[in-house]
């Protein structure tokens, strides 16, 4: 599974594997392929593939059952992975590398998760958490009208050691000096 969300979440051209034959560690530089497909829920999707199919062993799939520090451990990495992928994405689609088909609305959000909770509640609810780590990444961002612009404030204010004044905490937020919109 991590190797498929790793090709997945990949933005470069080409992907570098470590591969273990024997004694020896080769890296091998692969170029994925870009081809266009659905998600599994009937949406087009442009998929990254380098040649590895993922299914279960024996088709079976294994749960393991974990205890409270191993799912305390697996769930720190999911937020993890989920937050390095989120800011990949984005730094690709600031670089043009990414593909920004795969954006979407409340609508779309809406859509997907009526989709996903077909497969059951496991994976419905799995898919809101990812949801929330990215929103609540995106939230963190130094936009003024975002927590973390409010953060950047603070973080003015502790610096100078002192508040801003009115006119400038105004202009950083972008708020205008009178309270209504027509003179």
């Amino acid at each position: 599974m991590e190797v498929s969300k790793f090709i997945t979440m990949s933005t470069g051209d080409f992907i570098d594997f470590k591969v273990k034959r024997s004694y020896d560690e080769l890296i091998l530089k692969v170029k994925p392929n870009i081809v266009e497909g659905d998600d599994g829920l009937g949406n087009k999707i442009n998929k990254r593939m380098v040649g590895i199919k993922l299914g279960a062993y024996n088709n079976k799939v294994n749960h393991v059952k974990l205890g409270p520090a191993q799912a305390l451990y697996h769930a720190g990495y999911e937020v993890y992975f989920v937050s390095v992928s989120s800011l990949k994405y984005i730094g690709g689609m600031i670089l043009g590398k990414a593909d920004t088909s795969q954006l979407g609305g409340p609508i779309r959000i809406a859509k997907i998760s009526g989709q996903v909770a077909t497969f059951g509640v496991l994976a419905f609810i799995s898919m809101m958490a990812y949801i929330s780590i990215s929103l609540g990444l995106i939230n963190l961002f130094p936009i003024p009208m975002l927590d973390g612009g409010h953060l950047m404030f603070y973080a003015f204010e502790k610096v100078l050691g002192r508040p801003l004044s009115q006119k400038n905490s105004r202009r950083f937020f972008f708020e205008s000096d009178c309270f209504c919109c027509y003179h």
